[in-house]
Order: structure tokens, then C-alpha cells, then sequence
């Protein structure tokens, strides 16, 4: 399934962005450069839809296998942030990290870290106004346990809400629906970090 429907879809990603940067010739129209780009961002989306869907199948089958090492807080922090910093600044967000200490490490799956980072931080960077901030902290709890939070100055969600966070496909945020309805997504990042 993975493969019938990542193959084409990477094909029409390079192929549409082939066309938008005019890399084989100008193309007489403008039009079908923005056509072409449209079809690009069109066909990524949808890829990263599937790859959400896929990876919450593996995890529902216990297929999914766990790479345990130590890693840096900070690091999976900063990954974050360098792959959402320009959705930030197009909405003039600031992106902040504020660790209790420098060197804070844990024993983790390292690209299982950075995902649930960069859904947290996603969600936040979508539902926070421009001109807003975005912070993550993490602080020592007792021995063992390491606390990481993301803050944001957005809308929040209202607590009769919150039980429906991490249930796939449930979006919720403070307000009217139709806030979250104009918002991309499909319910699936927390979800995904919640498993």
C-alpha cells in the first residue's frame, strides 16, 4: 500500500515542480507555472496525509519498531524548529526554547522525538496570531522523567474539549469550529504523538 501510493504521488511532486521552475525552458504562460506549483503543494499534502495514516496503521498493528538511543532534548527541539521556521516567519511567530539546563538528554526513538516535536510545535505555529510566540520549555522531573511542554500565545482549547485531543482525526481549539475547519490538518498529528 506504502509503495502503490508513494510512487506516484513523488512522481507528480517532481514532475510539477519541474514545471513551476521552468527547468527545462520557459513556459509561454505564466499560469501554468503557478499551475504547476499548485499541483506540487496539491500532491504533498496529500503524501503527507498518507504517511500519517500509514504511520498511525503501524502503530495500531504494533508494527511499529522503536530505536531506542540517547539523544539531546535540545537537538530534537531545534529539528523542530529549522523544519517550521518558515511557517513561523510567514506569520511573524517567533519560535523560542527554554531548557532548564543545557545538556538535558533521554532515551528515546530519536525520529519518533523530533515528530511528536514538530506536530506539537506544528499545531501551535497554526493556531497562534501573527506577531505571537511559540515556546517550548523542558525541566527535570524527580530522577527519571523529563517534562517537555509547548506553550503558545494562541487560542487555546477549552477544557471541555481536551478529552477529545489524541483521538485520530478529532481537531479541537478554543472558539468557533469554523476556525479549525479553515485551518489545514486532518486530526491526525496529535493523535500520532499520543501513540
Amino acid at each position: 500500500m506504502s509503495h502503490e501510493l508513494r510512487t506516484p504521488l513523488n512522481a507528480i511532486i517532481g514532475f510539477s515542480e519541474i514545471i513551476a521552475r521552468q527547468l527545462f525552458g520557459r513556459i509561454g504562460s505564466p499560469r501554468y507555472v503557478e499551475y504547476g506549483e499548485d499541483i506540487r503543494e496539491s500532491a504533498a499534502h496529500l503524501l503527507a496525509l498518507i504517511n500519517q495514516i500509514l504511520e498511525m496503521s503501524r502503530i495500531e498493528a504494533s508494527k511499529r519498531q522503536l530505536a531506542l538511543s540517547r539523544i539531546y532534548v535540545a537537538d530534537a527541539v531545534q529539528f523542530a524548529f529549522r523544519f517550521l521556521r518558515g511557517d513561523a516567519e510567514a506569520s511573524r511567530i517567533s519560535l523560542d526554547y527554554a531548557p532548564a539546563e543545557a545538556a538535558m538528554e533521554l532515551c528515546a526513538d530519536e525520529l519518533a522525538a523530533r515528530q511528536i516535536l514538530i506536530n506539537l510545535v506544528s499545531n501551535a505555529v497554526k493556531f497562534t496570531p501573527p506577531g505571537g510566540t511559540v515556546r517550548v520549555t523542558s525541566r527535570r522531573d524527580g530522577d527519571a522523567a523529563i517534562v517537555i511542554e509547548v506553550t503558545y500565545t494562541g487560542i487555546g482549547i477549552e477544557v471541555e474539549k481536551l478529552h477529545r485531543l489524541g483521538r485520530p482525526f478529532e481537531r479541537a481549539a478554543a472558539g468557533d469550529d469554523l476556525l479549525i475547519a479553515g485551518q489545514p490538518g486532518t486530526g491526525l498529528g496529535l493523535a500520532l504523538s499520543k501513540e
